[in-house]
């Protein structure tokens, strides 16, 4: 009876799999087919890489890392397995080579609408011209804080996904020199612009930190106004 119960559950998954573009195991993850063959230009989007293994066990291996993982990609051919940490953007897709066999399932709902996940955390771009005070209370009243960037990977995915120079939340407004995160935290990761910091701006009012387009960071006065990121957990 248990091998039939067995024999039975899977023969219902084959069906759900080549027959419909989503399935639930411990909760429910949606094909993107028009990602069908594509794969990313680096592997940052991944939390690890699976060898033999099956579709089901794969989603499995992704709801148990809840938030930490938005989906997987799957090679049905050779059974490979890639947790995703985020999803892909325009410029984060391979589009020089086609992969054969590789689908993308995705999880609903990993944040709010609008929200872009990324290795458990939620990430929002407010294209607002605002100061980096008023774009650090925006980002509090919406339950989060302006975006803290721990790690070179981090920051390699937040110029690909979001481009535009924006606010992060570096600042050394209350000792000259020596950067926290919104206040806070001290800054443990950094990726300054040849020659930055330098606080050069008249009166000596360059503290807080801008991200440029190609994700090199600049200090400059925080009355200056630019669009800014939030993060949440």
């Amino acid at each position: 009876m248990i091998r039939f119960v067995v024999l039975a559950c899977f023969l219902l998954s084959v069906f759900i799999r080549k027959f419909s573009n989503s399935f639930s195991y411990q909760g429910e993850l949606t094909r993107n087919v028009s990602l069908d063959n594509i794969l990313p230009t680096n592997t940052l989007y991944y939390i690890k890489m699976i060898e033999s293994i099956s579709l089901i066990k794969c989603s499995s291996q992704c709801f148990l890392l809840n938030s930490a993982c938005v989906g997987i990609i799957y090679n049905k051919i050779f059974f490979s397995c890639h947790l995703l940490k985020s999803y892909f953007t325009e410029r984060s897709k391979n589009k020089t080579s086609v992969e054969v066999g590789w689908e993308i399932w995705l999880k609903k709902n990993c944040c709010s609408v609008g929200w872009v996940p990324f290795n458990g955390h939620c990430y929002f771009l407010n294209k607002t011209m605002t100061n980096w005070y008023d774009a650090k209370v925006v980002c509090e009243l919406n339950g989060a804080h302006l975006v803290e960037i721990d790690t070179q990977e981090e920051n390699t995915w937040i110029m690909e996904t979001f481009l535009s120079p924006w606010n992060d939340g570096a600042t050394d407004i209350d000792e000259e020199g020596v950067f926290t995160w919104n206040r806070h935290t001290n800054v443990t990761y950094s990726n300054w612009r040849k020659g930055e910091p330098n606080n050069r701006c008249m009166y000596d009012k360059e503290h807080c930190v801008q991200i440029c387009r190609n994700g090199l960071w600049n200090d400059r006065n925080c009355d200056n106004i630019y669009a800014f990121i939030c993060e949440k957990e």
